[in-house]
């Protein structure tokens, strides 16, 4: 009976706090982009990730320039070079949640797209919250598309929500001692 009680209350415990499911997204910056994501209220998180054939990601940086100049010795504040970042907005354009490594983290473009995924993943994850369900859409604009390399890769997924696991499993705890009580006043 006892092994009984411990599994339920493990099980109850572990369904609490179960996360969603997560979707990787890739977006390549060769073009003007406006990639849809239909999200439901809540609390979403953006992981970056890197380039991993295992999880299907395909990019670590971006770079709107062909070459990487002007860079100090660290590989940082370059004039031209590399960047992690994300910009989600609704149907009007107006900005939900953006990201940029090299303004954010006041490092400029780096030497490597590693670099820029490296500050990213340091800076991240990244939350918003939705009040309502909608679509809403990540978007890239460059004035010359021609000399773009690479894109970003990341999880999108919606954040776990806070659960009073103590004082839930307090309860359960003293439930499930009572009906062990009855049960065994039976016995």
């Amino acid at each position: 009976m006892r092994k009984t009680i411990a599994i339920a209350l493990a099980s109850a415990l572990g369904a609490m706090a179960a996360p969603a499911a997560a979707e990787v997204i890739n977006l390549g910056t060769s073009g003007p982009l406006r990639h849809a994501v239909e999200l439901q209220a809540g609390t979403w998180r953006i992981t970056p990730l890197g380039a991993d054939s295992a999880l299907g990601t395909v990019y670590d940086g971006y770079s709107v320039w062909s070459s990487e100049s002007g860079c100090d010795a660290q590989g940082l504040n370059c004039t031209q070079g590399w960047r992690w970042a994300y910009r989600l907005v609704d149907g009007e354009d107006n900005l939900i949640s953006a990201f940029q490594s090299g303004t954010d983290l006041g490092i400029g473009n780096t030497l490597t797209a590693e670099l820029a995924l490296d500050a990213a993943r340091a800076a991240g994850p990244f939350t918003f919250t939705l009040g309502e369900a909608q679509t809403l859409y990540f978007t890239f604009t460059d004035s010359n598309y021609s000399d773009n390399r690479g894109g970003v890769s990341f999880d999108l997924s919606l954040a776990p929500t806070a659960v009073p696991v103590p004082a839930t499993a307090l309860l359960m705890g003293l439930g499930l001692l009572a009906l062990n009580r009855r049960l065994r006043a039976r016995a």
